[in-house]
């Protein structure tokens, strides 16, 4: 049986629990969460990332449904110090 993305009905990739283009948009927001984090002076949390690219007219729907479904899942921590591994 093939797994499906939680987001969608795609099957979803090895080594993720989202399609092809749901891992795209997570990888994305996830990049850009580095970049802010570090304008921010490393003080930003993602959760609070996450509010905010939410309410950005420019954030497309889809990548909406990524950020919500990461905010339910709860974010790294209210803090990250290192978002190497992000």
């Amino acid at each position: 049986m093939v797994e499906r993305c939680i987001l969608c009905d795609k099957p979803r990739i090895a080594a993720s629990e989202f399609c092809n283009f749901h891992t795209e948009i997570d990888q994305a927001i996830k990049h850009s969460y580095k970049v802010w984090f570090e304008a921010y002076d490393r003080k930003l949390s993602e959760n609070d990332f996450l509010g905010r690219i939410l309410t950005l007219s420019e954030t497309g729907e889809e990548v909406k449904r990524v950020a919500n479904y990461l905010l339910a899942k709860g974010g790294e921590s209210s803090n990250v110090d290192d978002a190497s591994d992000l």
